[in-house]
Protein backbone atom coordinates (compact mmCIF):
# COMPACT_ATOMS: atom_id res chain seq x y z
CA UNK A 1 0.00 0.00 0.00
CA UNK A 2 1.68 3.32 -1.06
CA UNK A 3 1.35 5.68 2.06
CA UNK A 4 4.57 7.54 1.63
CA UNK A 5 4.52 11.45 1.23
CA UNK A 6 5.31 11.34 -2.48
CA UNK A 7 2.14 10.27 -2.80
CA UNK A 8 0.83 13.37 -1.89
CA UNK A 9 3.05 15.56 -4.45
CA UNK A 10 1.86 14.28 -7.90
CA UNK A 11 0.06 16.19 -10.60
CA UNK A 12 -3.15 14.42 -9.80
CA UNK A 13 -3.32 15.03 -6.07
CA UNK A 14 -2.24 18.74 -6.55
CA UNK A 15 -5.27 18.90 -9.13
CA UNK A 16 -7.58 17.19 -6.94
CA UNK A 17 -6.49 20.12 -3.93
CA UNK A 18 -7.12 23.03 -6.52
CA UNK A 19 -10.86 21.58 -7.39
CA UNK A 20 -11.37 21.32 -3.60
CA UNK A 21 -10.01 24.70 -2.52
CA UNK A 22 -11.99 26.01 -5.73
CA UNK A 23 -15.40 24.19 -4.54
CA UNK A 24 -15.30 25.17 -0.95
CA UNK A 25 -14.92 29.02 -2.26
CA UNK A 26 -17.65 28.59 -4.57
CA UNK A 27 -20.22 26.86 -1.52
CA UNK A 28 -18.73 30.19 1.11
CA UNK A 29 -19.45 32.49 -1.50
CA UNK A 30 -22.59 31.43 -3.44
CA UNK A 31 -24.44 30.48 0.41
CA UNK A 32 -23.25 34.10 1.37
CA UNK A 33 -24.96 35.50 -1.32
CA UNK A 34 -27.84 33.85 -0.70
CA UNK A 35 -27.75 34.54 3.52
CA UNK A 36 -27.50 38.37 1.65
CA UNK A 37 -30.15 38.03 -0.39
CA UNK A 38 -33.16 36.21 1.35
CA UNK A 39 -31.97 38.29 5.11
CA UNK A 40 -33.21 41.53 3.32
CA UNK A 41 -37.24 40.63 3.83
CA UNK A 42 -36.46 38.64 6.99
CA UNK A 43 -36.18 40.33 10.47
CA UNK A 44 -33.22 37.95 11.85
CA UNK A 45 -30.18 36.67 10.80
CA UNK A 46 -31.11 33.64 9.37
CA UNK A 47 -27.30 32.47 9.35
CA UNK A 48 -25.04 33.46 12.23
CA UNK A 49 -21.77 32.83 11.30
CA UNK A 50 -20.45 29.84 9.17
CA UNK A 51 -16.84 28.54 9.09
CA UNK A 52 -14.97 25.82 6.18
CA UNK A 53 -12.06 23.47 6.18
CA UNK A 54 -10.71 21.35 3.91
CA UNK A 55 -9.37 18.02 5.10
CA UNK A 56 -6.02 17.94 6.58
CA UNK A 57 -3.42 15.67 4.41
CA UNK A 58 -2.65 13.70 7.28
CA UNK A 59 -6.40 13.13 8.30
CA UNK A 60 -7.22 11.82 4.22
CA UNK A 61 -4.15 9.53 4.74
CA UNK A 62 -5.47 8.20 7.93
CA UNK A 63 -8.80 7.46 6.91
CA UNK A 64 -7.81 6.16 4.03
CA UNK A 65 -5.79 3.59 5.39
CA UNK A 66 -8.11 2.77 8.18
CA UNK A 67 -11.06 1.97 5.49
CA UNK A 68 -8.70 0.06 3.80
CA UNK A 69 -8.03 2.08 0.51
CA UNK A 70 -4.55 3.34 -1.14
CA UNK A 71 -3.64 6.25 -0.59
CA UNK A 72 -4.42 8.10 -3.77
CA UNK A 73 -6.26 10.72 -4.90
CA UNK A 74 -8.67 9.01 -6.89
CA UNK A 75 -9.90 7.10 -3.51
CA UNK A 76 -9.83 10.51 -1.78
CA UNK A 77 -12.53 12.15 -4.38
CA UNK A 78 -14.49 8.58 -4.74
CA UNK A 79 -14.36 7.17 -0.84
CA UNK A 80 -14.38 10.62 1.22
CA UNK A 81 -17.60 12.82 1.43
CA UNK A 82 -15.74 15.58 3.81
CA UNK A 83 -12.62 16.58 1.92
CA UNK A 84 -14.86 19.80 2.02
CA UNK A 85 -16.12 21.13 5.29
CA UNK A 86 -18.55 23.77 5.45
CA UNK A 87 -20.14 24.77 8.99
CA UNK A 88 -23.10 26.81 9.34
CA UNK A 89 -24.59 28.17 12.53
CA UNK A 90 -28.50 29.28 12.45
CA UNK A 91 -30.52 31.43 14.85
CA UNK A 92 -33.20 29.34 14.96
CA UNK A 93 -34.27 25.62 14.37
CA UNK A 94 -36.33 26.25 11.58
CA UNK A 95 -33.68 28.29 9.67
CA UNK A 96 -32.03 24.85 9.22
CA UNK A 97 -35.27 23.38 7.81
CA UNK A 98 -34.90 27.13 5.70
CA UNK A 99 -31.06 26.90 4.59
CA UNK A 100 -31.32 23.03 3.35
CA UNK A 101 -34.03 24.56 1.16
CA UNK A 102 -32.12 26.63 0.04
CA UNK A 103 -29.13 24.14 -0.38
CA UNK A 104 -31.96 22.13 -2.84
CA UNK A 105 -32.05 25.10 -5.25
CA UNK A 106 -28.42 26.07 -5.15
CA UNK A 107 -26.55 25.54 -8.71
CA UNK A 108 -23.63 23.27 -9.25
CA UNK A 109 -24.51 21.34 -5.86
CA UNK A 110 -26.73 17.91 -5.53
CA UNK A 111 -27.69 16.87 -2.47
CA UNK A 112 -26.92 12.98 -2.03
CA UNK A 113 -28.02 12.08 1.12
CA UNK A 114 -28.99 13.97 4.51
CA UNK A 115 -28.25 13.10 7.89
CA UNK A 116 -30.78 14.38 10.51
CA UNK A 117 -29.26 14.22 14.10
CA UNK A 118 -31.57 16.84 14.88
CA UNK A 119 -34.85 15.05 15.17
CA UNK A 120 -32.59 12.06 15.81
CA UNK A 121 -29.59 12.88 17.67
CA UNK A 122 -26.44 10.58 18.68
CA UNK A 123 -26.75 8.57 21.91
CA UNK A 124 -23.94 10.80 23.05
CA UNK A 125 -26.62 13.94 22.63
CA UNK A 126 -24.93 15.43 19.64
CA UNK A 127 -27.55 17.25 17.29
CA UNK A 128 -26.88 18.66 14.04
CA UNK A 129 -28.33 18.16 10.07
CA UNK A 130 -24.90 16.88 7.98
CA UNK A 131 -26.36 17.49 4.28
CA UNK A 132 -24.01 15.84 2.11
CA UNK A 133 -23.76 16.60 -1.70
CA UNK A 134 -21.60 16.92 -4.70
CA UNK A 135 -20.67 20.20 -5.95
CA UNK A 136 -19.25 20.55 -9.65
CA UNK A 137 -18.75 24.08 -9.53
CA UNK A 138 -14.80 23.54 -10.20
CA UNK A 139 -15.51 21.25 -13.72
CA UNK A 140 -14.59 18.43 -11.36
CA UNK A 141 -16.60 16.99 -8.95
CA UNK A 142 -16.08 17.18 -5.58
CA UNK A 143 -18.15 15.39 -2.70
CA UNK A 144 -18.58 17.74 0.58
CA UNK A 145 -20.12 18.45 3.42
CA UNK A 146 -21.86 20.91 5.04
CA UNK A 147 -23.38 20.98 8.53
CA UNK A 148 -26.15 22.82 10.35
CA UNK A 149 -26.79 23.64 14.13
CA UNK A 150 -28.12 26.25 16.21
CA UNK A 151 -25.78 28.24 18.55
CA UNK A 152 -26.54 26.05 21.53
CA UNK A 153 -26.06 22.67 19.13
CA UNK A 154 -22.39 24.15 18.06
CA UNK A 155 -21.56 25.47 22.26
CA UNK A 156 -22.51 21.85 23.00
CA UNK A 157 -20.35 20.14 20.24
CA UNK A 158 -17.19 22.39 20.56
CA UNK A 159 -16.61 21.88 23.94
CA UNK A 160 -17.78 18.10 24.01
CA UNK A 161 -14.95 17.99 21.21
CA UNK A 162 -12.68 19.93 23.23
CA UNK A 163 -13.11 17.69 26.13
CA UNK A 164 -13.07 14.32 24.57
CA UNK A 165 -10.94 14.76 21.97
CA UNK A 166 -8.21 17.47 22.72
CA UNK A 167 -7.68 16.06 26.33
CA UNK A 168 -8.14 12.71 25.98
CA UNK A 169 -10.94 12.27 28.36
CA UNK A 170 -11.11 8.54 29.61
CA UNK A 171 -14.66 6.96 28.61
CA UNK A 172 -16.56 7.78 32.02
CA UNK A 173 -20.47 6.99 32.99
CA UNK A 174 -20.48 9.74 34.76
CA UNK A 175 -18.81 12.57 32.26
CA UNK A 176 -21.12 10.86 29.66
CA UNK A 177 -24.36 11.36 31.28
CA UNK A 178 -23.52 14.64 32.25
CA UNK A 179 -22.77 15.56 28.33
CA UNK A 180 -25.53 13.99 27.34
CA UNK A 181 -28.01 15.57 30.07
CA UNK A 182 -26.61 19.82 28.58
CA UNK A 183 -27.55 18.21 25.08
CA UNK A 184 -31.15 17.85 26.03
CA UNK A 185 -30.98 20.75 28.10
CA UNK A 186 -29.73 23.16 25.09
CA UNK A 187 -31.85 21.25 23.06
CA UNK A 188 -34.86 22.47 25.11
CA UNK A 189 -33.74 26.02 25.34
CA UNK A 190 -33.82 25.54 21.42
CA UNK A 191 -37.34 24.51 21.34
CA UNK A 192 -38.52 27.51 23.78
CA UNK A 193 -36.64 29.90 21.72
CA UNK A 194 -37.87 28.77 18.77
CA UNK A 195 -41.25 28.66 19.82
CA UNK A 196 -40.94 32.70 21.12
CA UNK A 197 -40.11 33.05 17.93
CA UNK A 198 -42.66 32.18 16.01
CA UNK A 199 -44.65 33.33 18.48
CA UNK A 200 -43.16 37.11 18.08
CA UNK A 201 -43.42 36.54 14.40
CA UNK A 202 -47.20 35.29 13.60
CA UNK A 203 -48.21 38.29 16.37
CA UNK A 204 -47.71 40.63 14.13
CA UNK A 205 -50.47 38.74 11.28
CA UNK A 206 -52.45 36.63 14.26
CA UNK A 207 -54.62 37.00 16.54
CA UNK A 208 -52.71 36.62 20.19
CA UNK A 209 -54.18 33.39 20.78
CA UNK A 210 -53.77 32.05 16.94
CA UNK A 211 -49.68 33.30 16.97
CA UNK A 212 -49.26 31.40 20.13
CA UNK A 213 -50.80 28.09 18.88
CA UNK A 214 -49.10 27.99 15.64
CA UNK A 215 -45.94 29.03 17.43
CA UNK A 216 -46.42 25.79 19.69
CA UNK A 217 -47.49 23.48 16.63
CA UNK A 218 -44.67 25.25 14.92
CA UNK A 219 -41.91 24.39 17.57
CA UNK A 220 -43.30 21.12 18.51
CA UNK A 221 -43.35 19.94 14.82
CA UNK A 222 -39.79 20.46 14.81
CA UNK A 223 -38.61 19.77 18.58
CA UNK A 224 -41.63 17.55 20.65
CA UNK A 225 -39.44 17.73 23.74
CA UNK A 226 -41.91 16.20 25.50
CA UNK A 227 -41.11 13.02 23.70
CA UNK A 228 -37.71 12.72 24.12
CA UNK A 229 -35.53 10.29 25.52
CA UNK A 230 -34.51 11.17 28.44
CA UNK A 231 -32.45 8.22 29.43
CA UNK A 232 -28.65 7.84 28.83
CA UNK A 233 -28.70 5.67 26.06
CA UNK A 234 -25.48 3.00 25.36
CA UNK A 235 -23.11 4.70 23.50
CA UNK A 236 -21.17 2.03 21.58
CA UNK A 237 -23.93 2.93 19.07
CA UNK A 238 -22.53 5.03 17.26
CA UNK A 239 -22.24 6.02 13.66
CA UNK A 240 -18.22 6.68 13.74
CA UNK A 241 -18.20 7.51 10.16
CA UNK A 242 -21.35 10.11 10.25
CA UNK A 243 -19.62 12.11 12.80
CA UNK A 244 -16.19 12.04 11.00
CA UNK A 245 -16.66 15.89 10.35
CA UNK A 246 -18.44 16.20 13.73
CA UNK A 247 -15.37 14.78 16.21
CA UNK A 248 -13.01 17.54 13.79
CA UNK A 249 -14.35 20.30 15.37
CA UNK A 250 -13.18 23.65 12.94
CA UNK A 251 -11.15 25.41 15.11
CA UNK A 252 -7.43 27.06 15.12
CA UNK A 253 -5.81 23.39 16.03
CA UNK A 254 -5.98 22.06 12.25
CA UNK A 255 -3.06 22.18 10.69
CA UNK A 256 -2.34 24.80 8.18
CA UNK A 257 -3.29 22.24 5.12
CA UNK A 258 -6.62 22.28 6.15
CA UNK A 259 -7.32 26.01 4.75
CA UNK A 260 -9.55 26.98 7.37
CA UNK A 261 -11.77 29.77 6.64
CA UNK A 262 -13.85 31.85 9.20
CA UNK A 263 -16.68 33.74 7.58
CA UNK A 264 -19.38 36.46 9.27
Amino acid sequence: MNTGLECWRNTEWSNLLQSCSKTQEYLLNTILNIKYEIERYRNHSLIRSMSARLKAMDSLKAKLVRLGYEVTPENAAFVLHDIVGIRIICSYLNDIETVIDLLKKMDHFQITEIKDYVRHPKPSGYRSVHVIGICDSSGRPVQCEIQLRTTAMDSWAALEHQMRYKKDLPESEFVNQELFQCAQLLFETDCRMQRIHSFVHDQRTSPANTARQKAAEMADSICPCSKQETETPDLTDTDADGAEIASEELDSAETADSADTLLI
